[in-house]
C-alpha cells in the first residue's frame, strides 16, 4: 500500500459535513465509496479538518492508503469521473508512510462571504451570509483586530466541541469590502494554527452584531476573560465559510520527485 494525499474542493450545500455519520449523506462518505469501487478494497480516509455541514472547500486534505499498483494518473481521472459535480479531486501526490493531515499541517485558512443589501441576492446565496441591515465596515475591522494572537476561545466554540485545548493563534484576520451600487460584498479571511467547533462562524456572528450595533466592541474581552459562550454573538450560517487551504511546511504538494498525477 502507498499514502496518497488528496486535495479535495466541494460545495457543501447538499452534505452534514464532511465526516461520516449514520442515515446522512456526507463528503467524506461520497469520495470514500468511490475510491473503493476504484481500488476494490476497503478505504479509510483520514482528513486535516471536520467541515461542519454546508461548509464549502477549496483545499480540504486528506489521505489514504492505496494499492502499490494503482497508478496516480488513473486514480485521479477515475475518481473525477465518478465523483458527482459538486466534489473534485484537484491535485493527488504520494507522501511518507507517517504523513498525517491532520497532525503534520502547520494550521489553516477560511474565509467568510457577507452580502449586505436590502433585498437578497439569488446568486450568492449558496456561498454568503446575507445581511439586511447596513454594516459598519471599519468597526468590523476594529472587531476583528481584537481576535489576532493567542487567546483562550472557549467562548467562541460550538455546543459538542470535543477538544479539550482551547487556546488558540489566529495569525491574521483580512477584512476586504467590495461595494456596489445597490449592496456590498464581505471577506473575511483567517489565518490560524487551529480552529475550535464553529469558531470562525461565531467570531463572525460576534463581530456583524458590533458592525450593526447590536453589540458593543468590548464584548469581546469579557468574553474572554470570562469564557462564557453567552457573552459571544451568534453563530453565523454554515454556508458563508469556505475552507481555502491546509498549510504544510515543505508543501508535499510542490514536491515534483514523488508520484502524482502529472
Amino acid at each position: 500500500m502507498k499514502n496518497i494525499l488528496f486535495k479535495i474542493e466541494y460545495e457543501g450545500t447538499h452534505y452534514k459535513g464532511w465526516q461520516i455519520q449514520p442515515n446522512v449523506v456526507t463528503v467524506e462518505e461520497t469520495l470514500k465509496k468511490v475510491l473503493q469501487q476504484i481500488c476494490q478494497c476497503e478505504i479509510r480516509l483520514k482528513s486535516s479538518s471536520r467541515t461542519d455541514a454546508g461548509v464549502h472547500a477549496r483545499g480540504q486534505v486528506a489521505t489514504v492508503q492505496i494499492p502499490e499498483h494503482v497508478p496516480l494518473k488513473k486514480l485521479f481521472f477515475s475518481v473525477n469521473a465518478l465523483l458527482p459535480h459538486d466534489i473534485s479531486v484537484i491535485d493527488i501526490v504520494q507522501v511518507d508512510a507517517g504523513f498525517n493531515a491532520r497532525m503534520n499541517n502547520h494550521g489553516k485558512q477560511y474565509t467568510y462571504q457577507i452580502i449586505s443589501s436590502p433585498v437578497s441576492k439569488a446568486l450568492h446565496y449558496h456561498y454568503c451570509h446575507w445581511v439586511k441591515a447596513p454594516l459598519d465596515i471599519e468597526l468590523i475591522r476594529q472587531a476583528c483586530c481584537c481576535f489576532e494572537g493567542t487567546h483562550d476561545f472557549v467562548a467562541f466554540r460550538g455546543k459538542g466541541c470535543q477538544q479539550t485545548r482551547t487556546e488558540k493563534r489566529i495569525r491574521q484576520i483580512t477584512v476586504v469590502s467590495d461595494r456596489r451600487s445597490d449592496y456590498s460584498t464581505l471577506r473575511i479571511r483567517f489565518v490560524g494554527n487551529g480552529f475550535l467547533k464553529n469558531m470562525v462562524r461565531i467570531i463572525v456572528g460576534s463581530v456583524i452584531d458590533i458592525g450593526r450595533g447590536r453589540l458593543d466592541i468590548g464584548m469581546i474581552e469579557r468574553a474572554f476573560s470570562t469564557g462564557k459562550r453567552e457573552e459571544a454573538g451568534l453563530t453565523a450560517p454554515a454556508k458563508g465559510l469556505t475552507l481555502d487551504k491546509v498549510f504544510f511546511d515543505p508543501d508535499p504538494f510542490v514536491k515534483s520527485e514523488r508520484e502524482s498525477w502529472l
